[in-house]
């Protein structure tokens, strides 16, 4: 990943054009704890997704909220559209979605989050295990 590549993705706000994400959006929410511990990293996210996909309606407007409201660089890139950077994220063979890839300034990867929390987790622990796992290596504010 570069930052030219990355650029080229969508912001939440082209991707939600026309849809009812915005609204999605809207209603998300996180503990204030978690926006500000999130706000000390200083991330870009890599989101891939599909308009159509249940678990993408449920976490790419939270992700794009998270990310706002923390200040990170968040950026959308369609599967279809972009099936060269899919099959670099592809889950034990097959393309699973949405996929988030978080990077550091110079655009390492630092950690990815695929389709769901696991059972018993919320998006928000999920980051904060990728951010905590990666702090000794990344750019925190």
């Amino acid at each position: 990943m570069n930052e030219d590549y990355f650029n080229k993705g969508k912001t939440f706000k082209e991707y939600a054009e026309s849809t009812d994400l915005e609204e999605l959006y809207r209603n998300a929410s996180i503990k204030t704890e978690d926006e500000e511990f999130f706000s000390t990293f200083n991330a870009k996210v890599l989101c891939i997704s599909a308009r159509w996909c249940g678990d993408c309606r449920r976490e790419v407007p939270l992700m794009a909220y998270i990310s706002e409201r923390s200040g990170w660089d968040f950026r959308i890139f369609g599967m279809e559209e972009n099936s060269v950077l899919m099959e670099k994220y592809t889950t034990d063979g097959k393309n699973v979605i949405p996929v988030f890839a978080f990077f550091d300034e110079a655009f390492k990867e630092i950690g990815r989050f695929i389709e769901k929390p696991p059972d018993g987790k919320t998006t928000p622990e999920v980051l904060r295990e990728i951010l905590e796992s990666s702090s000794g290596e990344f750019g925190v504010s």
